[in-house]
This record gives structure tokens, C-alpha cells and sequence, in this order.
């Protein structure tokens, strides 16, 4: 996944670039054994590698469990007011990057 973001994001010049990372890696719900590790290392990886390809800090927003500086836990309702805050930013010619790591569930 890294790879093919990277070789898009390379080729990719706009006005402004935005991000919203989500790493949801806790799921009360199951059982200790479908817990996860990983979306946490990846978010972490995503917000690197944006950094790198000329993402601005300020535009990259993490909402992730057990990630440093995340601004707040994975929840619907985070996730649905980082979106509205992305939407009402972004202009036209604008490259928005969402990224998800977890299981997904309803």
C-alpha cells in the first residue's frame, strides 16, 4: 500500500495537499485475539511518508489509538467531524488523501 501511494503522491502537484489517517487497532467488542498491532505502525508510516512528499504537519490529521499526537480516539463521530473540516477547507485543485488501517466494521 505504502508503495503505491508513494508513486502517486509523487507525480501529484496542487494547491494544497490534505489528510485524514484513521488506525483503529482496539475493538472492545472481540475478542483479544482479533486485536490488532498493525494500523498503529501503519498510520504512523502514512504521516512519514506524507511528510516527506511536501504534506504540511498542520494538514495531516491522525485519529488513531495508541499513536503519539493523534488528535483523538478512531471514533464515528471524530471521524465524521475531521471530514466535514476537510470539506470545508479543501479548494478546488486540492489533493485530499483518506487512509484507513483495521478491521472496518459497523
Amino acid at each position: 500500500m505504502l508503495t503505491c501511494a508513494a508513486a502517486v503522491l509523487g507525480n501529484v502537484a496542487h494547491a494544497a495537499n490534505h489528510a485524514l489517517l484513521v488506525g483503529v487497532s482496539n475493538y472492545p467488542s472481540l475478542s483479544p485475539q482479533l486485536q490488532l498491532t498493525g494500523p498503529k505502525n501503519d498510520v504512523e508510516l502514512m504521516r512519514g511518508l506524507l511528510q516527506r512528499r511536501g504534506f504540511a504537519p498542520g494538514n495531516i490529521r491522525v485519529l488513531a489509538d495508541g499513536v503519539k499526537d493523534a488528535h483523538g480516539e478512531p471514533t464515528r463521530a471524530l471521524i465524521m467531524g475531521e471530514l466535514k473540516a476537510i470539506i470545508g477547507k479543501a479548494q478546488k485543485g486540492d489533493f485530499v488523501m483518506l487512509f484507513f488501517a483495521g478491521h472496518g466494521s459497523q
